[in-house]
This record gives structure tokens, sequence and C-alpha cells, in this order.
């Protein structure tokens, strides 16, 4: 297949029809992986999100695959300043610190292409993703138990 058959299928697909360049790429047995790949990131690029979103639930596991110079779908979004898609492909755990063959990160990106708001939402993501996968969410009020300071000095039953 040709790349400007891509571009023909890609380009023609319903940016509301929910998975449809999905349907067009991961279930057609004459597209290579490659092919996949490629369309997964230029709708990134894009901004197409329905697109994006359709990918991720027919194969979450392209969210780490990566071009021909080594960016991601996340490193396209964010240069390109989608941030529904930053947020959709970091929802779905995209590597926010892989580096593309340069060594530069989906921050990086954004910062070169000057998008703020997306430099904001990668800056902030880690904690966010933090707070949601610990067991942080007591109040401030409440204090966090501290576990008894044992001196190693004094014995059983010793004179403190």
């Amino acid at each position: 297949m040709s790349t400007s058959y891509l571009q023909n299928q890609f380009n023609s697909a319903s940016p509301r029809g929910r998975g449809s360049v999905t349907e067009l790429f991961v279930n057609d047995p004459i597209a290579s992986r490659k092919m996949v790949i490629d369309t997964f990131i230029r709708a990134a690029r894009a901004g197409n999100l329905a697109s994006v979103a359709g990918f991720l639930d027919k194969d979450p596991s392209i969210i780490n695959e990566k071009d021909e110079w080594g960016k991601t779908a996340l490193m396209h979004a964010a240069a390109s300043g989608h941030k529904d898609i930053v947020e959709l492909l970091l929802e779905k755990d995209a590597p926010i610190d892989k580096q593309d063959n340069h060594g530069r990160t989906a921050l990086n990106h954004a910062q070169t292409q000057n998008q703020t708001e997306i430099i904001a939402v990668l800056e902030e993501w880690p904690e966010k993703k933090w707070l949601r996968d610990t067991d942080c969410h007591r109040g401030l009020e409440e204090p966090m138990p501290v576990p008894h300071l044992i001196n190693p000095r004094r014995g059983r039953g010793a004179p403190p």
C-alpha cells in the first residue's frame, strides 16, 4: 500500500465516527503494523480525538509505539497543542518520560513549540498521577500516622 492510499483513507475518515480510522486499519489484514502506527500517530498530530480513542480501544499497546524519528503520539500531540489528546494519552498511561531519537521528551517538544497550556498539563501530570495511584486522599486536617521512634541504646525497662 502506498502512503497516498493511507493519506486518502485517513483524510476521508469521519472525525465524528469514533473508530472509523481504526476500522480501516486495525481490522484490515492487509495493513501492516507500521501503517497502523503511522496512522495512529498522524491522528494524534492532527487532533483527531475520535480516531485516537478508537485506536486505543482496539489496541492499547499502540500507545508505546514510535515513528521513524522516535516520536510517540504524545510527543506529536504535545507539539501540536492538542490538549484533549494529550490528556487522553496520559490517562491511558502514555509514557511521559520516553525520549525520541534526539533525547527529547513530550515536554521538550511542547516547550519548543511554546505550547504553554500543554506544558502546564505535562508538568503537573506526575503529581496528579501519584495522587490517583496512592492512598493519599486524606484531608489536610487529618494527620498522617507517625510510628514511634525506638532508641536502640535503651533496652527494655531501661530509664529514658
